[in-house]
C-alpha cells in the first residue's frame, strides 16, 4: 500500500516489488503528456492515471523546491 500524506510518499512494503511494466508505462505516459501538452479532460481519464499524475507532479514539485534550496 502506498500513502501520500502532505509532502511525503511512503509504503509499508518494499517499493521495488511495485515497479512493474505498468509503472514504466505510467511514467512514459506522464512525460509524454507533459511534453506534448495533451488535453486535460480528467473526467475521461481512469482514476489510476489521475492518481499517478498527481503523485508524480507533487514529487517533481518537491524535488524542484529542494534543488532551489
Amino acid at each position: 500500500m502506498v500513502w501520500l500524506a502532505g509532502r511525503e510518499v511512503s509504503t509499508t512494503e518494499c517499493p521495488v516489488s511495485y515497479v512493474t511494466g505498468a509503472s514504466v508505462a505510467s511514467l512514459e505516459d506522464f512525460y509524454a503528456h507533459e511534453a506534448l501538452g495533451a488535453g486535460s479532460d480528467l473526467e475521461a481519464w481512469p482514476a489510476r492515471r489521475v492518481d499517478a499524475f498527481l503523485v508524480l507532479k507533487a514529487e517533481r514539485k518537491k524535488a524542484e523546491a529542494e534543488r532551489r534550496g
